[in-house]
């Protein structure tokens, strides 16, 4: 490795996905892995694209998250069809600090395909169905716009009710039903181009009422979806196997249940079970609609990656279920070691991204991480997996939802409560925080301890108050 008189060339890591694909295609880079065994230096990414556009400068390490974060990832759109090799130079800030990457593979984009920039509705409601006079919220969090995969770049999110009241707005809403009944909820979202693009997606809900009487209309609940891919990612020409064969009606025949296939290239197939070839390599969004005999339906999406015979397979990311609710301060592992590769060409990269409001808040990147979330709010974890030859694989983002806590504040024999200084914990004035004393276990190891130190201190005073 080639070392400056004071100061140590950086090593320069770099990930795409995908390396192919239909104009628009939007294809995210990562650096994050890149390193400097120089302590105190920050580095940065200079991005090249190689289809004429500017150069653009970013931060990979920054000195705080929220202030400079630099997470290492940037998006580029490639509009139009042509080969491509993206480079990048990660620099030290020092005077010939520089290492530079030159992306191993062609990024090949190919022509527009019809429908492809099209946005995705996911709806979910909360309960689900729910009762009259009952507040229920309707999630939309999951829709994604396309090609870039992300929520934010819809543009608008309208609800129908289906009861003849105002529409609702947003990516969330909520709504109650004043009267008993079976409703259809139509999520109709549109995106930012001009025309834009829409896709909708409906839920019957029937609504009933809690006690007896003329009134009361039995709750039919709709099927349960369960979907196995085979294989996750394959070659152009493969036969894919798409089984719904485990789905459920909670309320009803499973025979009853019928099942709808759109294999997001125009193709369509029907039944549990059923085989589909991809004739170009690509992402396809597989949509399975399952309807049960009372008319009430489910659906569920996935994606496919299609690549061509002998191009890198991306690696399988998943994260182990696992507490995804409870009380501030609240602390969950996340487990990503059922991630895996499918062409098993070297160990894999993870990167976790948690934020909050979008922002983002933190990010880890071992194969299991422990995060504690100290402040009530809802929260979303991402894991990204990467291997070696840059395939990249993500996950959906998944909620956590943290609430305050209840228990009522502490007093200290004298009847009048101990003060508090808003960060929800109870300040001790003869040794303020004892997470101080562990710094070396890192921020999550020094808020466990604090939070056990709390504890003790909770206990040992209320022993105190006994005769």
């Amino acid at each position: 490795r080639e070392i400056l008189v004071g100061n140590t060339i950086p090593v320069a890591r770099v990930t795409l996905s995908p390396i192919t694909g239909p104009a628009p295609l939007v294809v995210r880079f990562n650096a994050i892995s890149s390193s400097d065994a120089d302590p105190g230096d920050f580095l940065t990414a200079t991005w090249d694209f190689d289809d004429g556009s500017a150069l653009l400068t970013l931060p990979i390490t920054g000195d705080a998250i929220g202030s400079n974060p630099g997470d290492g990832t940037v998006v580029h759109t490639y509009p139009q069809r042509g080969d491509f090799r993206p480079t990048a130079v990660i620099s030290d800030g020092h005077p010939g600090g520089e290492a530079q990457w030159v992306s191993p593979s062609l990024i090949t984009v190919g022509d527009v395909v019809a429908g492809s920039s099209n946005p995705r509705a996911i709806l979910r409601l909360d309960p689900n169905p729910p009762e009259v006079g009952q507040e229920f919220l309707a999630d939309a969090s999951l829709s994604f716009d396309r090609p870039s995969g992300s929520p934010s770049d819809i543009a608008s999110f309208v609800w129908d009710w289906g009861d003849g009241t105002a529409q609702g707005n947003g990516i969330t809403s909520s709504h109650t039903y004043t009267e008993a009944g079976t409703y259809i909820i139509v999520l109709t979202v549109a995106d930012g181009e001009t025309p834009p693009n829409t896709d909708s997606a409906s839920e019957v809900v029937r609504v009933g009422t809690l006690g007896g009487g003329d009134e009361e209309v039995p709750v039919d609940r709709p099927p349960v979806g369960f979907l196995v891919i085979t294989p996750p990612t394959g070659f152009v020409g493969e036969q894919f196997t798409f089984d719904a064969s485990a789905s459920s009606d909670p309320d009803g025949s499973d025979e009853a249940l019928s099942f709808s296939w759109d294999f997001g290239d125009g193709s369509t197939g029907v039944g549990a079970t059923t085989t589909h070839v991809y004739q170009a390599a690509r992402r396809y969004i597989v949509r399975l609609t399952i309807e049960d005999e009372d008319g009430l339906t489910t659906q569920m999406t996935r994606e496919v990656a299609v690549v061509s015979l002998g191009a890198n397979l991306p690696p399988i990311a998943s994260i182990a279920p696992g507490i995804r609710s409870g009380v501030a301060p609240l602390l969950i592992t996340f487990d990503g070691r059922n991630s895996f590769d499918l062409d098993d060409d070297g160990p894999l990269n993870f990167l976790w991204e948690f934020r909050s409001n979008g922002q983002l808040i933190d990010l880890l990147t071992d194969p299991v991480v422990v995060k504690l979330f100290e402040t009530p709010g809802d929260y979303t974890v991402e894991l990204e997996v990467s291997d070696n030859d840059g395939g990249i694989s993500r996950t959906p983002p998944e909620m956590i939802h943290v609430t305050a806590s209840t228990i009522p504040p502490i007093d200290d024999g004298s009847g009048q409560p101990l003060p508090d200084d808003g960060d929800g914990e109870v300040p001790d004035s003869a040794d303020q925080r004892p997470s101080r004393l562990f710094c070396g276990l890192g921020s999550s190891g020094a808020s466990l301890v604090s939070l056990i130190g709390l504890l003790g201190l909770r206990v040992s005073r209320r022993r105190g108050r006994r005769p």
